[in-house]
């Protein structure tokens, strides 16, 4: 092996363990719903509902809230559902099992928050949904 060859192949195992130590997850800290109701209203939409169930209605989730949001409550609505966690191990199984829902990639988005994971249903492509996105965008959801 020269020199050059082993240099490529330390720089690709760099890659690699750097890639597998980052998990695109947000911080555990911080973050609240009421940040995320802020986020969206600040990207225009109008929260036209909210559910909230204390029980958690994912697995591990200690509770649940559904903010249904639309350009106005006249029209089309999405349902943003924000789930509560203890623990980051219970956050980001979560979170993967949700990203197992959105598939194919463009029918959905799920991102971690703090202590929540934010999760939408629906194509991408929509106006609404690109809102939502860049809603979350701006309070750096991941």
């Amino acid at each position: 092996m020269t020199v050059g060859a082993g240099r490529v192949i330390a720089i690709v195992v760099g890659l690699a363990l750097a890639a597998s130590c980052s998990s695109g997850r947000s911080d555990f800290s911080g973050g609240s719903v009421r940040e995320v109701e802020r986020g969206l209203e600040q990207a225009g939409l109008v929260v036209c509902s909210r559910l909230s169930n204390t029980d958690g209605l994912a697995n591990q989730a200690t509770k649940t809230t559904v903010l249904n949001v639309g350009i106005d409550c006249h029209e089309e609505l999405v349902a943003v559902v924000i789930d509560t966690f203890d623990a980051v191990v219970d956050r980001d199984a979560a979170a993967r099992s949700l990203e197992v829902q959105t598939r194919p990639r463009r029918d959905g988005v799920v991102w971690t928050f703090g202590p929540h994971t934010i999760a939408v249903f629906g194509p991408r492509d929509h106006e609404l949904m690109r809102t939502v996105i860049g809603a979350m965008d701006q309070i750096d959801a991941r």
